[in-house]
């Protein structure tokens, strides 16, 4: 990543690839998938159940509705059926509202937001204009060929 300083009261962080979408950490379902994996595993007793079940309503909105045009068929196929595959994977008997899992969800959404800041972006930034850019044109197999060449 480049940084560019002209602006002295903000910096700017520029993508090596225009367009492209570089830093996967800053999509806010990896993380979750991430903590799936690990309840499912046993290594904590922490369910991401409901921010996956809020992330899968939102990435349906965004990917077959609002920006429907921007990912291919393939990609909404993929993006779909893993926030589905990590939803149902998290899922416990105890409430969707357990309090210990809702302060852990609360805890975990406010470090993503200060990293995403940190980054030099927000949310909005993001989910309305930086990842539905970076899926246009491209097939899924086109878009693990380019992961496969950095």
């Amino acid at each position: 990543m480049k940084w560019d300083t002209s602006d002295s009261t903000t910096l700017k962080q520029k993508s090596q690839v225009k367009g492209k979408m570089n830093d996967k950490t800053l999509v806010f379902s990896w993380w979750l998938w991430v903590l799936a994996i690990l309840f499912k595993l046993g290594f904590t007793s922490y369910s991401p159940f409901l921010p996956l079940l809020i992330a899968l309503v939102v990435a349906t909105y965004l990917v077959v509705y609002k920006f429907r045009r921007e990912y291919h068929w393939t990609k909404k196929v993929v993006i779909m059926s893993l926030e589905l595959l990590f939803t149902v994977m998290s899922y416990s008997s105890r409430s969707i509202f357990d309090t210990t899992d809702l302060m852990i969800t609360t805890m975990i959404t406010m470090v993503y937001l200060f990293y995403v800041n940190l980054n030099g972006t927000n949310v909005y930034e993001l989910y309305f204009k930086r990842f539905p850019e970076s899926h246009k044109g491209e097939t899924f197999m086109e878009h693990l060929k380019n992961l496969s060449k950095r």
